[in-house]
């Protein structure tokens, strides 16, 4: 579950299924003459859809944050519950294809290892001594399924080129810009949007671009621009909330709470 506190000490608390959706309705966009377009089309964007797949059902029946008073937000959730949220979601992708659990372990792992790189990435909840056997043991697990899966593809004549480091590390890239740019949607509000970078955006041939981010009264801006459409809109729906001290199960709770919609226009930046 995502979090987000609002002004009037209530929150804003949205499931990582309405993350995703958000994630989908940019990804559905992508492409123009400076960014290429998502290839393989159809296992990228079932991936991109279902990345956090295996959060259902601790979105289901949160649990409470005893900091807080509200549900738990990632950050605060158990590890014993991030890692096996993380299985089920790339058991999910697998499931699916072969190359959507590839780039889903690959996600999933990059949440341990700075993804891989990217500057601007939210910083995963710190790893406590006594949980880095467990998480660890996920890292060589899931190793061990790339391993696996990139020798099932390579099978295939569809996939075999795509298994390059470069270009399965661009889609793993891609995916992290739909991941990170719905994420800074979802944590603020229209009113409380901040300027940002995403960087390392894969962009037409074999470069990367920087893709800076100016919040407007509407929504943001964005420069280089990578989407298809030159204006178009997303939204997320999330359920408002008032702390309630010692609540354990947010389910019902959640049940009963007013459902809330944010939209955002997303434009190119004017010159």
């Amino acid at each position: 579950m995502i979090v987000q506190r609002l002004q009037d000490g209530a929150a804003l608390a949205l499931t990582l299924a309405e993350h995703q959706g958000l994630a989908a309705q940019l990804a559905a966009q992508f492409g123009n003459d400076d960014f290429d377009a998502l290839a393989p089309r159809e296992p990228m964007r079932f991936a991109i859809a279902h990345h956090d797949q295996g959060w259902e059902p601790i979105d289901r029946s949160p649990p409470g944050d005893p900091a807080t008073s509200l549900p738990c937000s990632l950050g605060a959730t158990p590890r014993e519950s991030l890692l096996a949220a993380a299985v089920r979601s790339v058991d999910f992708n697998e499931r699916h294809h072969p190359f959507c659990g590839l780039l889903v372990s690959m996600h999933q792992c990059g949440l341990y290892n700075g993804r891989y790189g990217l500057q601007s990435a939210l910083p995963p909840a710190p790893v406590a001594p006594h949980e880095q056997a467990q998480v660890d043991a996920f890292l060589r697990a899931e190793a061990e399924r790339q391993t696996r899966l990139r020798a099932q593809l390579d099978t295939d004549t569809a996939y075999r080129g795509m298994l390059a480091d470069f270009a399965l590390f661009s889609n793993y890239l891609r995916l992290q810009f739909f991941d990170r740019l719905a994420l800074y949607l979802n944590l603020a509000g229209l009113a409380h949007l901040g300027p940002a970078v995403m960087e390392r955006v894969p962009a037409r041939g074999l470069g990367e671009a920087d893709v800076a981010i100016t919040p407007l009264a509407d929504g943001i801006a964005l420069d280089p621009y990578p989407f298809r459409e030159e204006r178009f809109w997303v939204s997320y729906r999330g359920r408002a909330v008032r702390p309630q001290a010692g609540l354990a199960d947010w389910s019902g709770a959640l049940a009963v709470a007013e459902v809330r919609e944010h939209r955002f226009c997303i434009q190119r930046k004017k010159p």
